[in-house]
Order: structure tokens, then C-alpha cells, then sequence
């Protein structure tokens, strides 16, 4: 934390994970209130997941060819603005599916923009010998984040409604831009550049030369589309229909991030001989929420499986992004 770049850039991002907490919950439960569809809100979360993904190569070349803290303050700004009109709909129940679904697109892919420009980011904020430290201690304030993100959004939600749960993921967005406008790092080398075209296919042609980094990618390509449907799809609507309930809901969500929390702290210290071995083992340890939804939805077992989910998937973490 004396290291200022890396002091605006963790401020941002726990700032930005603190609305995001809330979020999923909050949007969640304000399209089954507004449709009272489980198509309708697959919908809404399928246009921000499908413009993400499209959106992600774009978003790598960007933070290779622009400045990723601008780029950051540019992501933070429009998800902002998605997220308040959002917001503005559910208020003034003028949520239809179709401006959902538009907004969401947005959202996704402003989103595809931030993640690879915050994540090639953080290692230039710090010295080469306190990068696993500081990604430790980023991943444990962001789960801390979103802990109080999604209690936050499950009160909101009962108490208020999920519109003010919205607003509080615009504000985030918003209050993040701030501290991202102040990251300062060493510029990198100017080099010749070709055109975007030539490097999503010069990167294409790395990625795949890499026999066990496509395997992996495919391999994640079904989980994360099995636990985005279960923690923003299936959850809620189990949720509302079985003695769950909303806040039984909320508390599973927030037991993951505390796991993550628990991950991120082990990760701190435990270097396993066969790191990527074991992180992609302990992935497996997301199966058991959706799986206790189908067969036991039970608010206590759902919390304790997310629990240990959430700390095998945080403690997996470094393998994967400083091997």
C-alpha cells in the first residue's frame, strides 16, 4: 500500500467490487418483479455475458494500445451511466426486457474493457517482488467488497427494492473513476503498432501454439457459464420459489466472498508444487452450489458450499495469472 499507483488502483477496484456485490442480486430480483419470468431475466444476463465475450479481444488489444488507466476511467464512466438509466427504469417501473437487454450489452461491454486493462495494470503498480502480495491482497478486499456489496443489495432489496440497489452499483462506478484517473505508472517503450486486425490475429495464433492454455480455456469456458447461470439466473429463481427466500439468498452470495477472503488469504503464503494442477482441481469445488439447487436447495448448505467454492477459486488464482 506505499506504493501510490498501487494504492489509486486498489481503492478503484474495491470501489467498483462494491457495487458489483450488490448488483446481481438487485437486477436479478428487479426483472422477476417487473416480468415474473425466469426466460426474461436469462435474457437480460445473456446480452451482458455474450457482448463481454465478443467484446474481451477488443478490450486486450485497447489495454495494449492505449493507456490503461484512461481506459479504466473511460469503463468506469459508461458502466456507470448504463447502470443509473438501469437504475431509472426500475425506479419508475418502466423496466421492459428489450431496454434491459440493450443497457446490459452496454454494460458488458464496457466491463470487457476494464478487466484486461485492470488486470495488465496491477503488476506495473509494484515491483516485481510484491506482485503476488498485492494481487493477494487486491482479491481479499475485493471478496470483502462484495460481501458487503451483496448484504448491502439483499437489504436494499427487502427493505427498498431492487432500483436502489442498482443506483448504489451506478455510484461505485462512478466513485472509481476517481481514484483510476490518479493511477500513475512508467510509461512502457514506445513500439510500432499494427492494426487491430493484425494483433487480435497475432494474438490468436499465440494463444493457440499453446496446447494446455486452449484446453483450459475451453474447460472454463463451461464453468463460467455454469456459475453465471447459476449465481444470476437459477439462485434467484430457486430463491423466490422455495423457503430460501432473498435473504437466504443473500447470504449465500456473501458466504462465497467470504471464502474468497479465506482463498485469498491461504494464497498469500501456499505455493503447491503443481500450481495450475491444483488450481484447475480446485475449480471443481464450484460444482457443488448448483448442485445443491437442483437436488437440496437448503439456505445453510448453499452457504457453506459457496463458502468453499469461493476460497478454492481465489487460492487457484495466482496459478493462473503469474505462472
Amino acid at each position: 500500500m506505499r506504493h501510490r499507483p498501487f494504492r489509486h488502483l486498489f481503492i478503484g477496484t474495491t470501489a467498483n467490487l462494491l457495487g458489483n456485490g450488490a448488483a446481481p442480486i438487485a437486477l436479478a430480483f428487479a426483472v422477476l418483479d417487473a416480468t415474473g419470468s425466469v426466460g426474461s431475466l436469462g435474457l437480460v444476463v445473456g446480452a451482458h455475458s455474450l457482448t463481454g465475450i465478443v467484446f474481451l479481444l477488443y478490450g486486450g488489444v485497447l489495454a495494449d494500445r492505449l493507456p490503461r488507466g484512461r481506459l479504466l476511467v473511460g469503463s468506469s464512466v459508461v458502466s456507470a451511466a448504463s447502470q443509473a438509466v438501469v437504475a431509472a427504469l426500475v425506479l419508475t417501473q418502466h423496466a421492459a426486457v428489450p431496454l434491459l437487454m440493450a443497457l446490459a450489452a452496454v454494460n458488458g461491454a464496457s466491463s470487457s474493457c476494464y478487466q484486461p486493462a485492470a488486470q495488465a495494470l496491477l503488476p506495473q503498480t509494484v515491483p516485481a517482488e510484491a506482485r503476488r502480495a498485492a494481487l493477494a491482497l487486491s482479491r481479499i478486499a475485493g471478496s470483502s467488497a462484495a460481501i458487503v456489496g451483496a448484504s448491502l443489495g439483499g437489504l436494499l432489496v427487502l427493505a427498498v427494492g431492487p432500483g436502489w440497489g442498482l443506483t448504489v452499483d451506478a455510484l461505485s462506478f462512478a466513485l472509481a473513476a476517481v481514484p483510476f484517473a490518479l493511477v500513475r505508472v512508467k510509461a512502457a517503450p514506445p513500439s510500432p503498432r499494427a492494426g487491430i486486425v493484425h494483433e487480435l490475429r497475432v494474438g490468436w495464433r499465440e494463444f493457440t501454439s499453446r496446447t494446455w492454455v486452449c484446453v483450459i480455456v475451453v474447460a472454463f469456458c463451461f464453468l463460467n457459464a455454469g456459475v453465471t447461470a447459476s449465481f444470476t439466473v437459477l439462485g434467484p429463481a430457486v430463491a423466490d420459489t422455495t423457503g430460501i427466500g432473498r435473504t437466504g439468498w443473500g447470504l449465500a452470495v456473501a458466504a462465497s466472498s467470504l471464502g474468497a477472503v479465506a482463498g485469498g488469504v491461504l494464497s498469500l503464503s501456499w505455493r503447491p508444487r503443481r500450481a495450475i494442477l491444483v488450481g484447475c482441481a480446485l475449480m471443481g469445488l464450484m460444482a457443488r452450489p448448483p448442485l445443491l439447487l437442483a437436488l437440496a436447495p437448503h439456505t445453510w448448505l448453499l452457504v457453506i458450499a459457496n463458502f468453499v467454492a469461493g476460497l478454492g477459486a481465489v487460492a487457484a488464482a495466482p496459478a493462473f495469472l503469474w505462472r
